[in-house]
């Protein structure tokens, strides 16, 4: 019988880096620069998935929006439509190798998916809060799962303090110098502020051994592996602050809606103090239309088709945005296309439809034009309506 002994030689390297303390952090994008720039005073505590309508002070076309406030819990994003404006999360992390194995056994060091513990998985977590790890791994021999152990060591890199904790077999852990702390191997490993010594800052390493000896004379034998020693970080924080932070909506499409609805989930609580915004002035133009609408020949059985004519006569020759045209409820296959004076050219252009307004109204459907409309242009609207029908009644 051939008889492998690799012993494991475990060296805790705690290698310090320039490093800050993380009690409480602070992040941004970008700050708002200009004349334009509006910041209204909201001071909202939010503890669950939730919308906050805001009204802005100042009315306009909206053109970026910012939030600033503080994070004290895990995890937070908000979303403006289904834009992205603030998010606490960071890109999920990978375990570094910290040292090589024998070979025999490769590691899968990550953070847990328990639920409510560090649910962003990014190794930062409010100080009452917990983060959880798992490790689990691929075996190249006959393993024998009940012999295998995992050691953990939680260095605190603001103390430069260390401290093992082993899982699974007691004879496993007890060769590494510990006591078993679970039966399970790959138990989740859960982590807060003051266990373990941990700190503010911490790396955890991971290490999986396998540990399988008989001094018995009649099965002498002696297979001793180890996997590679992986590390993963573990911060804690009092209070994540957040100033003006815009993911995705530093630059927006010029809403102009009198009210917004911010879409909130959070684990925790989330602070949000002040949301600062990016107005375009929207200058009152004074318009007259000339509307006429054509219905074509109605056909039993068939959808009647109507055409909608909008000419449009602006003063001093100024420019016109988002012209709404009014079609019926029941209209359908809406196409609509803009006769362009100047070049004396039609092209179809893009439309959307005014929701809020339309519930108001509950008559007509509103269509915004979504182009910029000048001086005797014409915007012609197609649509049909349901097919007439006869119905024969018996007197």
């Amino acid at each position: 019988m051939e008889n492998r002994i690799t012993i494991p030689i475990i060296v805790l390297l705690i290698v310090v880096f320039g490093f800050f303390m993380i009690k409480a952090s602070i992040t941004g994008f970008v700050v708002f620069e200009g004349d334009n720039i509006y910041t209204d005073e909201v001071d909202i505590n939010i503890i669950s998935d939730t919308f906050y309508t805001w009204i802005p002070n100042e009315q306009g076309s909206l053109t970026a929006l910012g939030i600033s406030g503080y994070l004290e819990g895990d995890s937070v994003e908000v979303y403006l439509f289904d834009k992205l404006v603030y998010s606490s999360g960071k890109l999920n992390k990978s375990a570094v190798t910290v040292k090589n194995g024998s070979g025999e056994i490769l590691l899968n060091f990550t953070y847990g998916d328990n639920a409510g513990y560090d649910n962003n998985n990014d190794g930062v977590s409010y100080i009452e809060n917990v983060i959880d790890f798992e490790v689990n791994g691929n075996f190249n021999f006959d393993v024998n799962y009940s012999k295998l152990c995992t050691k953990y060591i939680v260095n605190n890199l603001d103390d430069n303090l260390s401290r093992a904790v082993c899982y699974g077999n007691r004879e496993c852990c007890s060769f590494l110098n510990l006591e078993s702390k679970s039966d399970l191997w790959n138990d989740s490993f859960y982590l807060n502020y003051g266990k373990y010594s941990a700190g503010y800052n911490n790396s955890v390493l991971s290490q999986i051994i396998y540990y399988d000896v008989s001094l018995n004379e009649s099965d002498l034998h002696s297979y001793i592996y180890n996997s590679e020693l992986k590390k993963l970080d573990a911060n804690f924080v009092d209070r994540i602050y957040f100033d003006i932070e815009c993911v995705d909506t530093c630059s927006l499409p010029s809403y102009s809606d009198e009210s917004y609805d911010l879409e909130i989930k959070v684990d925790g609580l989330v602070h949000i103090s002040n949301i600062s915004y990016v107005i375009e002035k929207i200058e009152k133009v004074d318009i007259t239309t000339t509307v006429s609408t054509k219905q074509y020949d109605a056909v039993l059985g068939k959808p009647v088709k109507w055409q909608k004519s909008v000419k449009v006569n602006i003063k001093k020759n100024k420019v016109l945005n988002n012209l709404t045209i009014d079609v019926p409820s029941i209209a359908e296959n809406i196409s609509v296309n803009k006769i362009d004076a100047k070049k004396g050219t039609q092209r179809e252009v893009s439309v959307k439809e005014d929701k809020k307004l339309e519930k108001l109204i509950k008559k007509d459907k509103k269509l915004i034009i979504e182009e910029e409309i000048q001086n005797e242009d014409e915007v012609i609207v197609e649509y049909y309506t349901i097919a007439p029908y006869s119905e024969e009644q018996i007197i």
